[in-house]
């Protein structure tokens, strides 16, 4: 059994407050490292958009393809959106998909400019609040908020979220369990 040595002339106020400044120390060291993350996922979420949406305004290909394929996004969140793309694609007259821009949560563009905004953690993950500015004004609280995961230092899309009307992966899971519902009643 290990005896516990104390520090000769150790004072029991001095070791307390050596302990607390190391504890404090700790912290805003953490702090800083939070702080650090949130910039730098503020800044992804806004080079995405500053990339993303003048693709919307040019009529060439689909942009969400274009956007899995040149950021990261979950694996999860891929193979989803995949399948969507495939269920669409084998009904080209009937909407069995999304049919709004995930990205953007609208089916027209919005006029003006996307802005990253407040960055808030959830769990392990960060939500960036995403707002329209039209003319020097803010036209709603948000957009749409994308949420993200640093993942071997690289941040990583894994969900967007829509307010009061919930979240891409909701979606996706609504519309996979419709299709499944209308293919086992045919």
């Amino acid at each position: 059994m290990a005896k516990i040595r104390w520090m000769r002339g150790c004072k029991l106020p001095i070791c307390s407050g050596l302990t607390l400044l190391a504890m404090m120390l700790g912290s805003a060291q953490g702090q800083e490292s939070s702080q650090a993350h949130e910039k730098s996922c503020r800044a992804y979420v806004q080079g995405f958009y500053d990339w993303y949406v003048p693709l919307l305004k040019r009529p060439s290909g689909d942009p969400t393809k274009l956007a899995v394929k040149r950021y990261r996004f979950s694996p999860d969140l891929v193979r989803q959106l995949r399948e969507d793309w495939a269920a669409s694609a084998k009904s080209p007259g009937d909407i069995v998909g999304l049919d709004f821009d995930p990205f953007i949560d609208a089916q027209d563009l919005p006029e003006g400019r996307f802005v990253a905004g407040k960055v808030t953690r959830k769990g392990s993950n960060y939500l960036v609040e995403v707002s329209v500015i039209q003319r020097g004004k803010k036209t709603d609280d948000r957009v749409v908020a994308p949420e993200l995961a640093l993942e071997d230092g690289q941040w990583s899309f894994v969900n967007f979220h829509y307010g009061d009307s919930g979240d891409l992966l909701s979606t996706l899971k609504q519309l996979r369990e419709e299709r499944q519902k209308d293919h086992n009643h045919i």
